[in-house]
């Protein structure tokens, strides 16, 4: 690179390249990588004028406006990445807000505010009109046969309805009023307090999906020519797979229970013996202390809890802290199966009712105990008690983006709607972590294994009961975007250790 440098540019520059060369290699860029970088700085150099006062203050705040771009260790994309971000830095609507608004559109946003304080206050009005409202007693003079009637003449009618709309055929412009009708119909009802609002955004969302896939199959496919059938057919089975899915995934939430926290016996004597378990592996101390502190001040009779530190990284400092603090401490001779291995050895030294399973940066609060075991003393076949995870600092996307605690993430999503409704029909699955087990079931299936089933039943609160740091930044190794994706991929495909504690 140096000597190819020589022939094309000045000494001085020729140098100052080559510097920038050796650097990219010193940390970690590929010889091509490296070359590549050297190349872009000099056309960057050549057609724009990094010499400016605009241009060095873009250099100087490098980290804040491209945070995922290392400039001292060019990646054969990093140009890509360069122009994907300034296009979403030019076009990004700028956060300071009280900017003199444009005369003419003021009738506009006036009418847009009036519109939308008008949503605003319909669920309130509708709640005011209907409060009076008794549906029992208004239907407690109608027999239970005359019920089923009524209830079978709008169900038929329904489907009738339902049927039309999905089938009728419209030209573009009926089909364009028709997607405003529906569209306008979700604006409002999304508003609507209850779940009529989620069960008729449903409806409306089969509606228009049903109508694509009705036009798909009787519009779309050209049966004269063989190739075309075949390429056509296999696209329309991957589009009414997606389809299903969408189906099924509303099928999957659309009663979620919404448990509630059922209280405790006010006889302290006959609460159970729980213990806490920590498993850890090689994150820092510093990590695992935040959870232990917090587990000693779970307000629980401490003659019940037992605190186990589960140390498949066996070091010296977990015992001495442990000893410290006056919590167990476990550490295997050797390491299979992981964390479920971790965990099944303790099981053999744990004698509690219950078993809490924390991960090493999950802090649990006070109340953890007090608003989750009630469900064991109300539901004597309840096996398993799996709470939501709640996080400190963002993930990679919510970083980038600028979306933390603005935008619902993958983490609520999942943990909101998808195991809320998953409870509905009894199943709620382990997530290895923020959980606890009733010990007879677990024993009776062997411990944290796979493909296992017993007859006991799965529940989800959906209470925020702890808090944590997520894994990539709490030292669990994953350390960027890129391996806290593989951390998530790795539950998500099933190649974790921690198996369920599965439904009936």
């Amino acid at each position: 690179m140096s000597h190819l440098a020589s022939w094309l540019l000045l000494p001085a520059a020729s140098q100052r390249l080559g510097e920038r060369y050796r650097t990219f290699r010193r940390n970690g860029a590929p010889m091509f990588s490296a070359t590549l970088g050297c190349i872009v700085l000099i056309l960057a150099w050549v057609f724009l004028p990094l010499e400016g006062p605009r241009w060095q203050r873009i250099r100087a705040g490098h980290d804040q406006f491209y945070p995922h771009i290392n400039p001292d260790r060019p990646r054969p994309l990093d140009v890509v990445r360069y122009g994907i971000q300034s296009l979403w830095l030019l076009l990004r609507v700028s956060k300071q807000a009280g900017r003199p608004r444009v005369r003419s559109f003021g009738r506009m946003q006036a009418w847009r505010e009036s519109w939308h304080g008008w949503l605003d206050k319909l669920p309130e009005n509708i709640s005011n009109r209907t409060q009076h409202l008794d549906e029992k007693k208004e239907l407690s003079h109608i027999n239970h046969t005359t019920r089923r009637i009524i209830l079978g003449v709008i169900v038929v009618f329904s489907a009738i309805l339902a049927l039309l709309c999905i089938t009728q055929p419209f030209n573009p412009l009926s089909q364009f009023i028709f997607l405003m009708l529906l569209w306008g119909v979700a604006l409002i009802v999304r508003r609507l307090p209850g779940r009529f609002s989620a069960l008729m955004l449903i409806v409306l969302s089969l509606t228009v999906s049903c109508r694509y896939i009705w036009w798909r199959y009787t519009s779309t496919l050209n049966w004269n020519d063989p190739l075309s059938l075949v390429f056509g057919l296999g696209l329309l089975f991957a589009e009414t797979y997606a389809w299903l899915v969408l189906v099924m995934g509303y099928f999957q939430v659309v009663w979620p229970l919404n448990r509630q926290p059922v209280p405790m016996p006010k006889d302290i004597s006959t609460w159970p013996v729980v213990d806490i378990f920590v498993p850890t592996y090689n994150e820092e101390l510093h990590v695992v202390k935040g959870t232990i502190y917090a587990s000693l001040g779970i307000d629980w009779p401490k003659d019940k809890l037992n605190i186990w530190i589960l140390d498949d990284g066996g070091r010296d400092e977990f015992k001495q802290f442990a000893d410290m603090v006056g919590v167990n401490y476990i550490a295997r001779p050797t390491h299979e199966h992981a964390k479920a291995g971790n965990i099944n050895n303790a099981l053999k030294h744990a004698k509690g009712d219950f078993v809490a399973i924390f991960d090493c940066d999950h802090v649990p609060t006070r109340s953890f105990l007090q608003l989750t075991m009630g469900w064991f003393f109300k539901e004597q076949s309840l096996a398993m008690m799996q709470t939501p995870h709640h996080f400190f600092s963002p993930d990679p996307f919510e970083r980038n983006l600028g979306r933390f605690r603005k935008t619902p993430n993958e983490g609520t999503l999942f943990y909101g709607l998808v195991q809320d409704g998953n409870d509905m029909w009894d199943a709620t699955f382990f997530c290895g972590s923020c959980a606890v087990i009733r010990r007879g079931p677990l024993d009776e299936i062997g411990g944290i294994a796979r493909d296992r089933r017993c007859p006991h039943i799965a529940a989800f609160a959906p209470q925020g009961l702890y808090l944590g740091l997520p894994a990539y930044s709490a030292g669990c190794g994953a350390g960027n975007g890129k391996s806290f994706r593989a951390h998530w991929a790795a539950y998500s495909l099933g190649a974790r250790d921690d198996a369920d504690i599965p439904s009936r």
